[in-house]
């Protein structure tokens, strides 16, 4: 087996990652001591072990995805509704955001809109929205050391 082999398992594994991921309940009990290890270690052994926990994670068969899609932009349309109807998320998706105002933004009648969106797109503005905070989510839990409490509420998630 040859080293980039042997990454495979991982590279999957952050690759499906931009679907979000969920291991299961009895994953936390058992990641634990990898973070505690990982936490305790000097130098590139920070780096071993935390290969090590990505390794197990991509090993984990109680694992699966929480978005069925990877997210996306709308389809390539020159529409402008579902751009702007697009963007409105994209500004707002950490604050509470209703049918009512999103249609108000692009002055149509909310059922009008949810048909439209749902037409060019295949998916509904709020499956839209969700993509969008969960991908923020996912990029905030890797890339600071907010705690899952604080990365929901960033997120646009009011309570966990």
């Amino acid at each position: 087996m040859t080293e980039l082999e042997l990454f495979k398992p991982i590279h999957t594994l952050l690759e499906s990652s931009e679907y979000g991921l969920d291991f299961g309940s009895r994953s936390e009990e058992s990641i634990r001591p990898w973070y505690d290890s990982i936490e305790a270690a000097r130098g590139f052994g920070k780096l071993t072990r935390f290969y090590e926990l990505l390794a197990f994670l991509a090993g984990d068969p109680s694992s699966f995805r929480l978005n069925r899609d990877k997210p996306t932009t709308p389809h390539e349309t020159s529409d402008d509704v579902v751009t702007r109807v697009y963007n409105y998320l994209l500004h707002n998706f950490n604050r509470r955001i209703t049918l009512a105002a999103i249609a108000r933004s692009v002055n149509m009648h909310p059922t009008t809109l949810c048909s439209y969106y749902k037409k060019y797109t295949l998916k509904s503005i709020f499956d839209s929205l969700m993509e969008i905070r969960i991908g923020h989510a996912c990029r905030l839990l890797v890339n600071t050391d907010l705690s899952v409490a604080q990365v929901a509420y960033e997120s646009g998630y009011e309570n966990i």
